[in-house]
């Protein structure tokens, strides 16, 4: 370049040269010092000829020590000592890795996709068996229930199955019999009871079916087979007509509010019930 001295150029191109050797680790065959290059090839106490502002030899010898952090003016000298490679691997390493990475960044913010998507992982998802619940079914299977627990609150209070003490004040009549019905059952066992009579054998075998549920009254149609009898409590005296009977009965029953059971509140023998199922 014009208005350089010169040899400018040359000093310049071996003086980035040195600078890079040294950021490498690498012992320079020219180290750098107060603007002379050296002929050590290692770090360490060296002689010079002081260069005069043309470039020639200018005659006088100088005496310098060099270290690492020569060519760098202003910084103090501590003495000989090597840059750690691990320490400059590791430098580049980091660059050499965050360039892909800029990249991609890049990429994404430009609106481009960083990468091709691998495959989307196959998942076998088995959809669950959808179950239907049937409201009706589930009330009339209540009402069912609560019918067939008022008869066997009967049979008990009635002496069944072994001819026990008839007992009228059973709570669990009122459990499950409300109105006519309650009153109906409970006046039959008080005269069972003045009498000295009980029940013997096996309970009824019930058939009921719901003919109707309409907010908070059921109709239960019913033929039952019974096999049980009326006793003396004494003498297991038959006191009622030998044999089985089949007895047909329409029963209607009531929600009750507070408690949610379908008390049965009257029963009425109706004997076609029983023809119709022959």
């Amino acid at each position: 370049m014009a208005g350089d001295e010169p040899g400018s150029d040359g000093r310049r191109v071996r003086y980035l040269a040195a600078v890079s050797r040294l950021l490498m680790g690498i012992p320079c065959a020219g180290p750098f010092h107060g603007g002379q290059f050296l002929t050590e090839t290692h770090f360490g106490e060296a002689s010079s000829e002081r260069m005069d502002g043309d470039g020639e030899p200018s005659g006088v010898a100088v005496r310098q020590v060099t270290s690492p952090t020569a060519p760098f003016e202003g910084l103090p000298d501590h003495g000989p000592r090597k840059r750690p490679r691990a320490l400059i691997a590791g430098v580049v390493l980091v660059a050499v890795l965050a360039i892909p990475a800029a990249i991609v960044v890049s990429r994404s913010l430009d609106g481009e996709p960083a990468s091709a998507p691998g495959p989307a992982p196959t998942l076998s998802i088995v959809p669950p068996v959808p179950t239907t619940v049937d409201a009706q079914q589930v009330l009339e299977s209540a009402v069912i229930r609560d019918y067939l627990a008022g008869w066997a609150a009967y049979n008990e209070a009635t002496g069944l199955p072994d001819g026990k003490p008839v007992n009228p004040d059973l709570i669990a009549l009122s459990q499950y019999m409300v109105g006519d019905q309650l009153k109906r059952v409970k006046s039959f066992i008080i005269g069972m009871k003045a009498d000295g009579l009980t029940a013997l054998g096996q309970p009824a075998e019930f058939h009921p079916t719901v003919v109707s549920v309409q907010e908070t009254t059921a109709i239960v149609r019913d033929c039952y087979t019974s096999t049980n009898h009326i006793v003396d409590a004494k003498t297991h005296a038959l006191r009622d007509a030998p044999g089985t009977a089949t007895v047909g009965v329409e029963s209607t029953l009531q929600l009750d509010a507070v408690t949610g059971v379908w008390k049965t509140a009257s029963a009425v023998r109706k004997p076609e019930l029983c023809a119709a199922t022959s």
